[in-house]
């Protein structure tokens, strides 16, 4: 015998039943949740239309490529409970492909430092210096010279990082210590690059000839080639790489605080194309007084202080000869420099 007592196909092309259980009868739970619910048919004149039709049941709407192609939302990390939960969070939050990866809670603490998340240091009140040794100096043991120590990890500090990774003040924080980073490798071989340009200048190679096998050769003295004016032209060039390997070795003092040695590090980067630039000018210059002849002018020159020192007894016959090759390298030399709209380094 059927569950039901009649059935009708309705408008939206749906079987729909009434069924007329018997007295007393029970439906099992797996019937209950197989069987569709009841609709009964409208009779007329008994049933608003629209009651009937908010009664009927809604087609659940099929789900478009958008809405299948659009990810889950990630749910949001719950707050730390305790401070291990803290440390952990705060590394998982912290990582970047970009940057080394973070293995220790000192490597997070470095990390949150740089991100701004420190205090005055209690040992020296943030000056950096405290009492004297012969190994470090001044340097305070409590903040390493920088005047400032890592904070609590707790709640507090948890939700102010979370509120940086979503404003994106973190992925600036990266760029700049890639940018950094960057500098850095460029000014550890700006002593070399700048030798390298040096060594291969046409003065270099006039001054210092190699033979075919590339040992250099050793020139008498009397030879018209090492020339007052043209070591005091070269004394530019020398002082282009002084200055690369002072900012060079503040870099590397450690007696610096790192904000001191990450600055001197992207000055020399910054400055490296201007000194490079500074030693091409002087080959330039030395060219330029070698094509004329003043070169081997100022050779004869300086052979001629020589013999009036040790024949005339004129002892300062050698320094005018000095003093006027310096003043004319120096008007060369502020000629070439003011042409190429740079000043002279101090």
């Amino acid at each position: 015998m059927p569950k039901y007592k009649r059935r009708w196909r309705g408008k939206d092309g749906r079987w729909n039943y009434e069924y007329a259980p018997k007295p007393g009868a029970k439906h099992s739970a797996r019937e209950i949740l197989s069987e569709p619910a009841p609709v009964t048919e409208p009779q007329s004149g008994q049933l608003d239309l629209l009651a009937w039709a908010a009664a009927q049941p809604t087609p659940e709407p099929e789900p478009t490529p958008e809405a299948e192609a659009m990810p889950e939302p990630t749910p949001e990390p719950e707050p730390p409970k305790n401070r291990e939960e803290g440390v952990a969070q705060l590394t998982d939050m912290l990582q970047h492909p970009k940057m080394r990866k973070i293995t220790s809670e000192a490597q997070l603490r470095s990390r949150l430092a740089g991100m701004g998340h420190t205090k005055v240091c209690s040992r020296c009140g943030g000056s950096g210096s405290h009492s004297f040794n012969l190994r470090d100096g001044t340097t305070c043991f409590g903040c390493g010279g920088s005047g400032k120590q890592a904070v609590a990890i707790d709640r507090e500090l948890f939700d102010k990082v979370k509120a940086q990774v979503e404003s994106g003040e973190f992925e600036a924080y990266v760029q700049e210590r890639m940018e950094i980073g960057q500098a850095k490798r460029t000014a550890a071989k700006a002593k070399d690059l700048l030798w390298d340009v040096n060594s291969s200048s046409d003065w270099y190679a006039y001054h210092y000839p190699k033979d075919e096998a590339g040992k250099y050769i050793k020139l008498p003295g009397y030879l018209p080639r090492h020339s007052v004016l043209s070591y005091k032209i070269h004394d530019f060039a020398r002082r282009a790489e002084d200055k690369a390997k002072t900012l060079s070795i503040d870099m590397q003092n450690r007696r610096k605080t790192p904000d001191e040695r990450e600055a001197a590090a992207l000055e020399l980067a910054r400055r490296l194309p201007e000194l490079e630039k500074r030693i091409r000018l002087v080959d330039k210059v030395f060219n330029q007084i070698k094509d004329s002849g003043e070169l081997v002018a100022d050779n004869a020159a300086g052979h001629e202080a020589k013999r009036a020192w040790r024949e005339d007894d004129d002892y300062k016959a050698e320094d005018r000869h000095r003093v006027a090759a310096l003043a004319r390298a120096r008007v060369l030399m502020a000629a070439a420099l003011a042409e190429e709209g740079l000043d002279h380094l101090e």
